[in-house]
Formats: C-alpha cells, structure tokens, sequence
C-alpha cells in the first residue's frame, strides 16, 4: 500500500511540474501554480517542463514494469513460449536422429565392406590357382 501511494504522490507531483509551465505561460494568475510560477520565473519554469516529463515517462516506464511484474504473461506469450520450447526439443531430437542415421550409414557401410573385401581376396586367391593349374 505504502508502494502505491509514493506511485500516486510521484505521478501527481511530476504532473504538476509538468502543467506549471503550461500554466505559467499562458498566464494562470490563481493557485499554487501562479505563486511557484512567479517564485521560480519564466525561465526556470519553462525549463521545467522538459524535465518534468522525462521524468513522467521515466515514472510511467517503471509503472508499466512493476505492472507486467506483478500481472505475469499472458496466456498467448505463455503459449508462445511453450511452442517455442517444444520447436526447441524437436529440433534437438531431429538433430539426434539425423546424427544416429549417419552413424548407422558409416557403421552399415563398414560392415558390408569388411566381409566383402574378405571374400573378393578368397576369390582372387582361388582364380590365381586355377590360374596356376591351367
């Protein structure tokens, strides 16, 4: 509670910076915008203005902050996300498998070349003897 009443004073403070020399130049002679106007000066007080709102959208930025803060995602950035994440392990598990395939290409390969190279060397070995016999 504490939190929202500086938010409050703060908001209404700087609002009343900001509206002091709007009022001052167009020449608002009642309240305490008229006698802080004629104790600052124009100068001062037209040099207020600027000031005064940066420093309402500095307030409202941190506003806006403490409110997403406080109000959580939506329900369509909590479904993003969680669509994101599943893209995220599906990738991950495309890329597992795309490794597994080509582990089992090179192991595959291996495997029918060994036995190959080892029956084409009989076969040779036993065409040079019938070679040799003729």
């Amino acid at each position: 509670m504490l939190g929202f009443s500086l938010a409050t004073g703060a908001i209404a403070l700087i609002a009343w910076l900001a509206a002091l020399p709007v009022a001052f130049v167009t020449g608002a002679t009642y309240g305490v915008g008229a006698a802080v106007g004629a104790l600052l000066g124009p100068p001062l007080a037209v040099a207020l203005f600027p000031i005064s709102l940066h420093g309402l959208n500095l307030l409202t930025t941190r506003l806006g902050a403490l409110a997403f803060a406080m109000l959580g995602t939506s329900d369509t950035a909590q479904k993003l996300q969680e669509t994101e994440a599943r893209v995220e392990r599906q990738e991950v598990k495309a890329e597992r498998a795309e490794q597994s395939r080509r582990e089992l290409i090179v192991n595959v390969s291996h495997e029918l070349r060994t036995p190959a190279a080892s029956i084409r060397g009989h076969v040779e070995s036993l065409l040079l003897a019938v070679d040799g016999v003729r």
